[in-house]
């Protein structure tokens, strides 16, 4: 748990201190990527400006107003003191003059202007919002920006309310899907599931299948142009295989429009995909295994039951191969965390709707709570299947200790 704690702080505050000019952002993602605890302080502690108001913003728009004056003026104080006064405004007035003043390149002074002329406003009011102004403007402390200053917050920061609120079920809404995030990614993950175990299943099926047959002696004569084949399909990339394949099935007729197709034709593309991934996959891990069971050829208890009189083929099944199954578990249990990510390239090739592709689509479209959930989900299936290795271990070799 101590490790799924930490990526999950180091995957939000990967997410949440993402560069974005808001200038330069379409408006659309600005209001779509809004969360409830964007006002909130990102951590339970902070390095800050010492410029930097101590009180939480009530809005991201209030935030940057709140900058922009922090690195104009200095002098938190004053400024706290302005802030609080202008909030005695109406939210719609509120709002319109913090959407004017917050914005680059544009006057400070001219916005307070207005609002001191404002005859809607009540003269009480006006002459605070006068005095608070005038008080940050004559007494301007800019070096307060370079003074850091260390602040507390406790429980009531937005890492600790998504963390709970993620724990109880609530992921969160994806905008790029309208639905909640945790539908998204468990109708996704069946997909993943679905194909990817197949290809991991026959991956491990066909490794162990040519591994043995090929260290019998009866197929030594393919052993060298075996290794061949394998070393040329392991150079060249799998997208270049994809592509290849995709041409050349396409050339006949064959569509793969997975996401849109009628069954038939998602079957072929599901069936394709599988091939490939284990195809692209198959020189390493067969590379792995051949090694492991080569090396225990070289034990003592091999010739041992040779001279009782076993085979050939009863010595590798029999003997060798459980003892090379310790080794290759880490290589299979590596692949485990496929079971969830998909293979990003294949999915997008073949327009499989599975979690890489899912994935690529939130980083695209910024969509903050689904690349959330989806880096603690892998995360999660990373240490299962570390777990899985581990009871694997205690299975293929039962000298190992917990």
């Amino acid at each position: 748990m101590g490790t799924f704690w930490l990526v999950s702080i180091f995957a939000f505050l990967a997410v949440r201190l993402i560069p974005e000019k808001y200038e330069e952002t379409a408006f659309y993602i600005e209001e779509a990527t809004a969360t409830p605890y964007d006002t909130l302080p990102l951590f339970y502690v902070s390095l800050k400006r010492s410029a930097t108001p101590s009180f939480t913003y009530q809005s991201s728009i209030e935030k940057r107003f709140g900058n922009r004056m922090s690195w104009h003026y200095g002098n938190h104080q004053q400024l706290e003191e302005l802030i609080l006064t202008l909030r005695k405004l109406p939210p719609t007035k509120y709002d319109l003059f913090l959407t004017t003043a917050s914005k680059e390149g544009h006057s400070l002074t001219n916005p307070f202007t207005l609002l001191f002329s404002d005859a809607s406003l009540s003269i009480p009011l006006r002459k605070q919002l006068r005095e608070a102004f005038y008080n940050l403007q004559n007494n301007p402390k800019v070096y307060q920006n370079y003074i850091p200053r260390l602040q507390w917050y406790g429980a009531n920061n937005a890492y600790h309310v998504w963390l709970v609120s993620f724990i109880q079920g609530d992921w969160g809404t994806s905008h790029t899907n309208k639905q909640a995030v945790n539908t998204v990614v468990f109708n996704t993950l069946v997909r993943t599931v679905y194909w990817t175990g197949s290809a991991l299943f026959l991956l491990i099926i066909l490794s162990f299948l040519v591994a043995i047959y090929l260290h019998h002696s009866r197929f030594s004569q393919w052993r060298k142009p075996f290794f061949k084949l394998i070393y040329l399909i392991d150079t060249i990339p799998i997208f270049v295989w994809g592509t290849l394949l995709i041409s050349i099935l396409a050339s006949v007729g064959w569509l793969f429009v997975s996401t849109y197709a009628d069954r038939s034709t998602r079957l072929i593309s599901y069936g394709v995909a599988v091939a490939l991934l284990v195809f692209t996959n198959f020189p390493y891990a067969f590379k792995q295994l051949y090694e492991a069971i080569s090396e225990e050829k070289k034990r003592p208890y091999v010739q041992t039951a040779y001279a009782k009189g076993l085979t050939e083929w009863q010595v590798l099944r029999k003997h060798i191969l459980k003892n090379a199954l310790y080794p290759s578990i880490t290589v299979f249990s590596g692949y485990l965390p496929a079971l969830v990510t998909g293979a990003l390239i294949i999915e997008i090739i073949f327009s499989i709707a599975g979690i890489g592709r899912l994935l690529h689509g939130a980083v695209l479209g910024r969509d903050y709570a689904l690349l959330l959930a989806l880096i603690l989900v892998i995360a999660f299936v990373r240490m299962l299947a570390n777990l899985i290795a581990d009871i694997l271990y205690l299975w293929a070799d039962p000298r190992v200790k917990v």
